[in-house]
């Protein structure tokens, strides 16, 4: 490629640079604190060291809620490094999140051009939600990336080149390229930037697709020409969109069909393409592709444990509220979803009304669909997280692109209202930046203000740089200093703020306490009803077994439904369970592990069978007592001083 061309791709070298530290940089420094991270963690370390590859048991029951591909990519990573720890565990999310940001990039090139492209990955990498995903183990990340390669292979194979561009010869091949820039300005060849020295048309928001000449296109691999695939492409798009929906199938189950089919199926009726996506759903190669893939993991399950069905209807059953399973985060899902979305919430809002513009673009529906559309089915469940909005966060990063670059333009052409709306954005990403960062310390509970201002510091003086770079007509490359902040807020938070909190949030500290307390010879701890499941992943050295009957076969949804049983009646009967347990003459003495809530229920039944060896002080997670259980027949009252 000439220099020429090399200075023209600095914007996208620096941003995959800029992601690089924004998702990889500093993986290690933290331990395992979410719950959901702590299972998949410790599943994954079931898979290794037991090799139960097909379902992995946790806390001495099966595990059946998730599909496994996320604890296959992690075992498989442990097991060709010949270890397992926090960094190991992280990074095929974080690879994944790197994954999402280019399929980002490639649906923006293929609507809108550079611009487009350059301003969604930017926006996406500094979303705080989807960074403090990516940055640990889970399901959602994922299943972003598949959801995306899936919604790219459609927009391949179903777009059809927009009217508004024109053909002309370029280099000798037909290409099409829009009259206008993202940025107003005439510019033969689509550049980005144009002269000032004349008055800009109107452009559409969304550009047509085809943006470079016929070179460029196969160069970048989109494998396109005149707008229009060749068969084979056409082919390999049509399989590589099945593969996806499969393998994020086993990510976490059918959501990804209601993400995709939400997502394209308002395009594909605007622009009147409703049949030739009925033909790609149905595609008698790639649709065999995708079930296989689906239904390789739940069949043989389901045909080892019948129950295993059951399970999965509990859990779905739970989410969407179509069970009556007690769950206490219960919550309206779209009262959070601006919150989701910051700091970018301004360019979001500008883009709820892409759609439904004069131009009517059709392909203003994909991320307008893909973002605000699956939100709303979210608020129809009964139990949704924020984590569930991940897969959705590249549509909306693409809907707020689309939006930003048309109030750049409109901001170019002297429309005040579209300036003042983006001196709101910039001021918005400044004042909650800055805000968030200089309180994380706080937050954490860790004693760190002068990093805490360093990253305040660098997030309000990128909204300056931001704000300054849009008035002088910066286009997408006004957002580096965003990026730039972000990767600075990354490095300084993960690396040197929040590594104070592990002693409240992580296990290891009171895994190396419990080490001391009990003795070496002793290589079995009983524990009651569940215990986070970080303790497994630290605790590597000693057995760990429930007492028998005092947890659900599966887990406490599952034993809802099937036994018909309030949750206050589980309790009493896991009280009667514990009594017996402690009453029965063939236990030996052992040590047993509670948490501390539970224990302060049980406290009176452990009375003159149990003493308290050590328990912890205050925590930001389930703190655990450590109890010595002396036999049944010489058990009596003794002194309960606590650790």
């Amino acid at each position: 490629m000439p220099a020429r061309g090399l200075r023209g791709w600095g914007l996208e070298a620096a941003l995959a640079a800029l992601a690089g530290v924004v998702f990889l940089a500093c993986l290690g420094s933290l331990e395992l604190w979410g719950k959901r991270e702590q299972r998949l963690a410790a599943e994954a370390l079931d898979t290794v060291e037991n090799g139960r590859w097909l379902v992995a048991t946790i806390q001495g029951r099966p595990r059946l809620e998730k599909p496994p591909l996320p604890r296959w990519t992690i075992a498989a990573l442990a097991t060709a490094v010949g270890r397992c720890d926090e960094v190991v565990v992280r990074l095929p999310g974080a690879l994944a999140a790197l994954g999402t940001v280019a399929l980002t990039y490639l649906i923006g090139l293929h609507l809108g051009g550079r611009p487009l492209a350059r301003a969604a990955a930017m926006i996406l990498v500094t979303i705080p939600l989807f960074i403090a995903e990516a940055r640990q183990a889970g399901q959602d990340v994922p299943l972003a990336f598949f959801t995306t390669l899936a919604i790219y292979a459609a927009v391949r194979r179903l777009d059809i080149p927009s009217p508004l561009g024109v053909l002309h010869r370029k280099h000798g091949s037909t290409s099409i390229n829009p009259p206008f820039s993202p940025r107003g300005r005439r510019c033969p060849g689509g550049a980005d930037e144009g002269a000032r020295d004349r008055k800009p048309a109107a452009p559409p928001l969304i550009r047509p697709s085809a943006t470079f000449s016929h070179e460029g296109r196969r160069m970048l691999g989109i494998g396109l020409l005149g707008g229009r695939e060749e068969r084979s492409g056409s082919w390999r798009s049509a399989v590589l969109f099945h593969v996806a929906i499969g393998l994020g199938f086993l990510c976490k189950g059918p959501v990804i069909v209601a993400i995709v089919a939400a997502a394209l199926a308002p395009w594909a009726i605007a622009a009147g393409t409703g049949r030739r996506l009925a033909r790609l759903a149905f595609h008698p190669i790639g649709l065999p592709t995708s079930l296989a893939l689906a239904l390789g993991w739940p069949v043989p399950v389901w045909l080892a444990d019948p129950n295993a069905a059951g399970v999965w209807a509990a859990e779905i059953g739970q989410k969407t509220g179509a069970l009556p399973i007690v769950h206490r985060e219960r919550v309206g899902f779209l009262l959070q979803w601006p919150a989701l979305v910051l700091p970018w919430v301004a360019a979001g809002a500008a883009g709820l009304g892409l759609p439904f513009r004069r131009d009517r673009d059709p392909r203003a529906w994909i991320g307008w669909s893909w973002s605000v559309g699956v939100a709303i089915l979210l608020g129809f469940w009964a139990v949704a997280k924020p984590n569930y909005y991940v897969p959705c966060l590249p549509g909306f990063a693409l809907m707020a692109g689309a939006a930003w670059l048309g109030l750049d333009s409109r901001a170019a052409d002297g429309d005040r209202r579209a300036r003042v709306a983006l001196d709101v954005q910039w001021g918005l990403w400044s004042i909650l930046g800055a805000g968030a960062l200089a309180t994380a310390g706080r937050a954490l509970g860790v004693d760190a203000p002068a990093w805490c201002a360093t990253m305040a510091g660098a997030a309000a003086g990128a909204g300056l740089a931001g704000a300054f770079a849009t008035r002088r007509g910066r286009g997408a490359a006004a957002m580096t200093p965003a990026l730039v902040a972000t990767a600075v807020a990354v490095v300084v938070g993960y690396g040197f703020v929040a590594p104070g909190a592990n002693p409240k949030r992580g296990h290891a500290e009171v895994a190396r306490a419990i080490d001391r307390a009990v003795p070496p010879q002793v290589d079995t701890l009983d524990f009651f009803h569940e215990l986070d499941e970080g303790l497994w992943f630290y605790l590597r050295g000693r057995r760990l077994a429930a007492v028998p009957g005092s947890q659900p076969r599966y887990n406490d949804a599952f034993e809802q439904v099937s036994a018909d049983a309030p949750r206050a009646r589980l309790v009493v009967r896991s009280k009667k369970v514990l009594a017996d347990w402690l009453r029965d003459p063939s236990r030996d003495g052992s040590y047993l592990l509670v948490r501390d809530k539970v224990y302060d229920v049980l406290a009176d039944d452990l009375a003159g069978a149990a003493v308290p060896v050590l328990r912890e002080g205050e925590t930001r997670r389930n703190g655990l007592v450590l109890l010595r259980i002396d036999p049944p027949r010489t058990a009596a009252a003794a002194d309960r001083t606590p650790f």
